[in-house]
């Protein structure tokens, strides 16, 4: 992808979010950075239970109750943590989307989906109720929604997980917000209606300089959209690199864990696809060794001591054992361990 722009849009420095109720100090973020540039996309990948949606919350000052944050995090040089409520209401919808990721939680169910998103026209553009409503038809078909006119009057539990999603994405880009949080924004969509969305945010985030914060698991996603990935596991990032740097030559075990994990044609032939053996960790039963000790057969005694900081420049990777780089300047990727 071409290089982007590299305004900072949004700074996280050194982030902690604390559990309550933990008995002790007990992150299940510890210490992120990630620095994300108007008009560039940037993904955050790891599996479930590692800490993305609760970044992505924290941007928008949505953390769970009785959840502590440590550290910065800024917007357009805006510090954003600590932002008191009324100010919160500038922001939020107009300044940054965000996408989340279980629609129906996140949509009213006794309001009409298309009176929800015409909400946010008329609270933060001031349009009136006519010009609403004829935005929203028409963000309902960017966005795939069939028979938009109709569907504008349903309520949530009268459309499938899939328009909900739609709905959802319709919602976050109302505003044209300048930044956008996008958690795992497709998962319930066709793989047709999907390839249509990514290309409708990536077309946004293009035309408009919109930086893009996308989370996901689909590793395809992150090679055709991404300028800069940052890997997540156990709450920490472990690998963050250029998305060509990242796929050419893959550092942590866990990265190259994971892309040998996504099907491709180089599985042809085999009855299971590889895995990575193991769970991610609860926050309470981290150690001071690295995160990902006990899944990881490239271990040694130091990885149990202490936990590897992120280091590097361009390409970035916490890990006392990383993959070696072999004689063309690429990660050995030995996937023996999955």
């Amino acid at each position: 992808m071409s290089t982007p722009p590299h305004k900072a849009l949004l700074e996280i420095r050194d982030l902690s979010l604390y559990m309550p109720n933990c008995g002790k100090p007990c992150p299940v973020v510890s210490h992120v950075d990630i620095t994300l540039a108007a008009g560039e996309v940037t993904c955050l990948v790891g599996e479930s239970g590692c800490g993305k949606s609760l970044t992505a919350r924290a941007v928008l000052g949505l953390l769970p109750t009785g959840f502590r944050a440590t550290g910065g995090i800024f917007f357009d040089g805006q510090p954003l943590l600590n932002l008191p409520e009324k100010a919160w209401q500038q922001v939020r919808g107009k300044e940054i989307g965000m996408i989340f990721q279980e629609p129906m939680t996140a949509l009213n169910p006794v309001i009409p989906v298309g009176e929800q998103v015409a909400e946010v026209l008329r609270l933060h553009l001031h349009m009136t109720r006519s010009a609403a409503q004829q935005q929203v038809l028409e963000l309902f078909a960017q966005v795939g929604i069939p028979e938009a006119a109709s569907r504008y009057h349903v309520y949530p539990h009268q459309l499938s997980g899939g328009m909900r999603q739609r709905v959802m994405i319709a919602m976050a880009l109302a505003c044209r917000p300048r930044l956008l949080l996008a958690d795992e924004p497709t998962t319930a969509l066709d793989v047709t209606i999907q390839n249509q969305i990514l290309r409708l945010l990536q077309e946004q985030s293009q035309k408009r300089t919109m930086g893009l914060l996308l989370i996901t698991h689909d590793l395809g996603v992150v090679a055709h959209m991404a300028h800069h990935v940052n890997i997540m596991y156990a709450g920490r990032l472990v690998e963050t690199a250029s998305a060509a740097a990242l796929f050419a030559a893959p550092r942590h075990p866990y990265t190259a864990g994971l892309i040998a994990c996504a099907p491709s044609l180089a599985h042809k032939g085999l009855s299971r696809l590889p895995v990575i053996q193991g769970t991610v960790p609860p926050p309470a039963s981290i150690g001071a060794g690295c995160v990902f000790y006990n899944r990881c057969t490239r271990a040694v005694e130091q990885c149990q001591q202490s936990m590897p900081p992120l280091c590097g420049t361009e390409h970035k990777v916490a890990c006392w054992n990383a993959l070696p780089y072999s004689s063309t300047g690429h990660a050995a990727t030995n996937h023996s361990y999955c």
